[in-house]
């Protein structure tokens, strides 16, 4: 079985439990969520409201002195671990709470500490910097200015479906928990990003002093795909100062080498334009490729940002590139390009999770003895959940005995659970779920007879769980008695 087919399975399982118990979890939440403080129904800007769970920041929880406004507890707790710690299903962290509470001390307090303004949520893979560039947006939005652009729109004959189109792209959307907030919030935004500007320039400065150290540091806090001087990005300064040391650093954090500069090129464009830069010299000049004296009038807009661009590159590495700088650009072409391929290839699958997935029990026990069964695998799961969502009880079986603790938990969305308890969830939310959309369907009025054939013919039915995810359930039911047996057998 190829590692494609491999990999295609092994999320197809995953994707059945994790669709399991999201939405159990969410059910499960929605009425501690409402009370929660700052809960926002509106995540059109990028990032939803944080949870409320209750804790207490006397127990040292950073994310209760937030919402509790306490501002000497954010400040104590700040300087510890906690300022990039995560909290509920989507893995929000403090300085996203702070946002969403709307405390601009707060948010500086832990920028200054060292949080990371680039840590992305579980949800979406959205960074505290997605929600603030959507509220800042709709903070400068003018709705009287939308509607007199709508009104010389529909003047000049415009389509009413592409008005309506313009003016709901451009209506300010302020969630209603920040509604009579919009100074606090501002400052929270103009702030952000101010911090993001003041690091980039920093990065920007180590990368033009050759302070690799720097540069290392810097990578880890900077947002990398942003234009900065110059409207290029860091990758793209790096690249024409000829340094490959720091390109190979900075790819090591896989930015979009494909971002284009404000001439339209990207940063391989850029170099190749200066290592074979015959046409665009003569240009420069004045002549066409021909010698003929140029006639500018009939240069295409495409042509001259790339002669501006030309011109502008030259200023900055001081004159034409030599034969040794020309050398060394093409080497970095080499470097980019051989990272943009490696970023395209599949990732190797572990002997042990190719095993599981495969079935292979021999195979499992063999690699079982040279593994740690008690790190994850996967996506956050040790071997033996993996195997459990399989629903292969003969592989959960070589597992345990190899090894492999019953009682090991891990995180998975709020809470902390073993494989049974998981496997509990699966079933316990799954027969929810069925029986919700089967009570729907009848008010639609579908018999049973007929929900029962359309299933088992693979039919889609609104509200319900493919036959395929249920076989997967019914599979690990099957896991969870053997689960229950060993664990009776141990006491």
């Amino acid at each position: 079985m190829g590692e494609k087919r491999i990999k295609a399975i092994m999320s197809l399982l995953t994707a059945v439990v994790l669709c399991l118990l999201f939405w159990g979890c969410r059910a499960k939440d929605n009425d501690a969520n409402e009370e929660a403080k700052g809960e926002g129904k509106d995540n059109a800007n990028g990032v939803a409201a944080v949870e409320n769970h209750g804790s207490t920041h006397g127990s040292g929880d950073i994310f209760q002195a937030i919402r509790d406004n306490d501002l000497e507890a954010v400040k104590e707790l700040a300087k510890t671990g906690q300022k990039n710690a995560t909290e509920g299903k989507f893995r929000f962290t403090p300085l996203m709470t702070a946002v969403e509470e709307c405390r601009p001390e707060m948010v500086r307090i832990l920028v200054e500490n060292g949080a990371d303004i680039l840590q992305k949520e579980r949800m979406m893979g959205f960074t505290v910097l997605t929600r603030i560039n959507g509220l800042n947006r709709s903070l400068n939005l003018d709705e009287e200015q939308v509607r007199r652009k709508a009104e010389e729109m529909r003047a000049e004959g415009k389509g009413e479906e592409f008005i309506n189109a313009f003016v709901r792209d451009n209506t300010p959307r302020i969630p209603d928990k920040f509604k009579g907030r919009e100074k606090e919030l501002k400052e929270i935004c103009d702030y952000l990003r101010n911090a993001v500007e003041a690091r980039k320039a920093e990065l920007f400065k180590a990368i033009e002093t050759g302070d690799r150290a720097e540069v290392r540091r810097l990578v880890k806090l900077t947002p990398l795909d942003e234009p900065g001087p110059g409207g290029r990005t860091p990758l793209m300064l790096a690249a024409l100062m000829a340094d490959i040391d720091t390109v190979r650093i900075l790819l090591e954090e896989r930015p979009n080498t494909s971002v284009m500069d404000k001439y339209g090129l990207d940063v391989i464009r850029q170099l190749v334009m200066l290592m074979s830069p015959a046409e665009i010299e003569t240009m420069v000049e004045g002549k066409t490729r021909y010698g003929n004296p140029l006639d500018e009038k009939n240069i295409d807009g495409y042509t001259r940002k790339k002669m501006d661009y030309y011109k502008e590159a030259l200023a900055l590495i001081g004159g034409k590139p030599s034969t040794e700088r020309k050398n060394q650009y093409r080497d970095i072409v080499a470097c980019i390009r051989k990272h943009n391929s490696d970023m395209m290839k599949p990732q190797p699958v572990p002997p042990l999770l190719k095993a599981i997935n495969e079935g292979d029990v021999n195979q499992v026990k063999m690699v079982a003895k040279e593994t740690d069964l008690e790190k994850p695998l996967q996506d956050g799961f040790t071997p033996l959940f993996l195997a459990a969502m399989t629903g292969n009880v003969k592989v959960v079986e070589a597992l345990v005995d190899s090894g492999a603790s019953l009682d090991t938990k891990v995180a998975f969305f709020d809470k902390n659970v073993t494989v049974a308890e998981m496997i509990e969830l699966a079933c316990a939310d799954m027969e929810s779920h069925q029986r919700q959309g089967r009570e729907e369907l009848r008010k639609k009025g579908m018999t049973d007879k007929q929900i029962d054939k359309d299933l088992a013919d693979g039919k889609f039915l609104p509200g319900m769980y493919p036959r395929e995810k249920v076989e997967q359930v019914r599979k690990m039911e099957k896991v969870l008695e053997f689960l229950r047996k060993r664990a009776k057998a141990k006491r």
